[in-house]
């Protein structure tokens, strides 16, 4: 259903989100590099009106992850919007009869996926954009989402994008991994900003490969060209730049059982001797055997045909995962957000937690509960912990001011979710330094997949024989 919303108090504009908005007002594509929590959706939502003023659009269509592509009707255009609009969002059966071009600008926010997922979301968007004629700026909210150009996902965006004449793409990580990533973002926002369309021709111009079987990208080559090319298209931004406080970060080790060390040991041999023989053949494979691995040292196993997991403990609080989060706690007597890699990690939290002091919010919450949730946590006095999923919450959610602690119960392999996680607390406005605890079972792997997130590299991207080391490395 759509909402008729009156003119709103326009928020007052830092610096950096004046000059990105006059940046991006010289473009008709424009890319928001800027990292989270320093305004950009402000800068978006303003350069629409500045395009619907001229008369380039007459409707906005914003991609954005599920549940954030809520906050965008609710709370992100209701404060920023200068004038009068129309909004509708994701899912709806038909579209509004007055979502089409009028006398109001009219946003419609759905869920990405929702493109790819359903010809009925697909098919929304498409009758949307073609209800104003293609008049549309469309919105790729952390667009880091279609880095993988061969995705449904990113494939879809791209056969919506070439019917809209303006288009948008914002993240606050465009070089999380490499500048292929960048790239692929680019390649959506128009093909014309580098002159390429394939990646192998990208991989040729600006990228030093070697590795296994030199297919690994080892380094970037050409990168004044790239600066010189991209930069009119791109505004950067960084917390460093705006003055923010630095992150602490601290290690909580803890010692796990003798019989998940003797069940961890045995499988990273027989990994590493897999690995050896040929008999796993790619690193994707591998990345999975690496997390069933890590699901020992939290305290369960999961079989091959992803049957109900296993607890290792009939009592959560005699896992050594659990009694490590209980000291976390004990020790820190504060609203914090804890963070988990799997869902059954979260049951067990969940479960030792008091009664009526935290929220969960992971992909088995409803999207009505996820709406409490938030709620919660921002105006509930004896909601003290946030439970989630870095995949879940850690992208688009917006939890300054609740807390100044994090805790990563378990850790998730590839560290763009782990950055973005860290940012939902760590924004303009925050107050103090913010605090991430970090708990690391000896023996596991989480020492190794902490140090993806500095390398920027997940063992799912690592050789295969980079992977077997690291095995053998861990049971020295």
């Amino acid at each position: 259903m759509a909402l008729d919303a009156p003119v709103t108090e326009k928020v007052k504009s830092l610096p950096w989100q004046v000059e990105c908005l006059a940046k991006a007002c010289s473009q008709n594509h424009f890319a928001i590099f800027m990292e989270q929590g320093l305004g950009k959706t402000k800068v978006a939502i303003e350069r629409a009106y500045v395009l619907w003023d001229e008369g380039h659009i007459t409707g906005v269509l914003v991609l954005a992850l599920k549940g954030v592509h809520r906050q965008w009707v609710r709370e992100q255009i209701p404060e920023h919007a200068p004038k009068p609009y129309l909004t509708a969002e994701w899912p709806l059966k038909e579209l509004p009869r007055n979502a089409v071009p009028g006398d109001k600008l009219v946003w419609f926010s759905m869920n990405i996926d929702a493109i790819s997922a359903s010809k009925h979301g697909f098919a929304m968007a498409e009758k949307f954009i073609k209800a104003h004629k293609g008049r549309v700026l469309m919105i790729v909210d952390e667009s880091q989402t279609i880095k993988n150009y061969r995705s449904q996902r990113s494939k879809a965006a791209r056969k919506l994008g070439a019917m809209t004449n303006r288009r948008m793409i914002m993240t606050g990580t465009p070089l999380a991994k490499s500048l292929e990533e960048e790239f692929s973002q680019l390649l959506w926002l128009d093909p014309a900003i580098v002159g390429i369309n394939y990646i192998t021709v990208f991989r040729r111009e600006y990228c030093v490969m070697g590795g296994f079987e030199g297919r690994q990208i080892t380094g970037f080559r050409n990168l004044d060209r790239w600066r010189r090319i991209t930069e009119p298209y791109i505004y950067r931004f960084t917390k460093d730049q705006a003055g923010i406080e630095k992150k602490n970060y601290e290690r909580w080790p803890f010692d796990l059982t003798y019989a998940q060390r003797n069940i961890m040991r045995d499988l990273k041999r027989g990994l590493a001797a897999d690995i050896g023989s040929g008999l796993v053949t790619s690193a994707a494979t591998a990345a999975i055997a690496c997390m069933r691995i890590n699901q020992v040292a939290s305290g369960f196993s999961v079989a091959e045909d992803g049957t109900a997991p296993h607890r290792l403990f009939d009592d959560p609080r005699k896992n050594p995962r659990i009694e490590a989060l209980l000291e976390v706690i004990a020790a820190r007597p504060e609203k914090m957000l804890i963070w988990a890699r799997f869902r059954d990690d979260i049951n067990q939290i969940m479960e030792v937690l008091p009664e009526g002091s935290a929220v969960r919010y992971d992909g088995s919450t409803s999207d009505k509960d996820r709406t409490i949730a938030i709620d919660r946590l921002r105006n509930d006095p004896d909601t003290r912990f946030f439970v989630s999923n870095p995949r879940a919450g850690g992208t688009g959610l917006n939890l300054q001011g609740t807390a100044n602690l994090a805790v990563y119960y378990s850790h998730i392999d590839g560290p763009i979710n782990r950055w973005q996680s860290e940012d939902r607390i760590h924004r303009l406005g925050t107050v103090g330094i913010v605090d991430y605890i970090d708990l690391v079972a000896e023996g596991s792997l989480d020492k190794r997949i902490l140090k993806t997130y500095a390398t920027g590299v997940a063992l799912s991207e690592m050789a295969l024989p980079e992977i077997r080391d690291l095995l053998l490395e861990e049971n020295a």
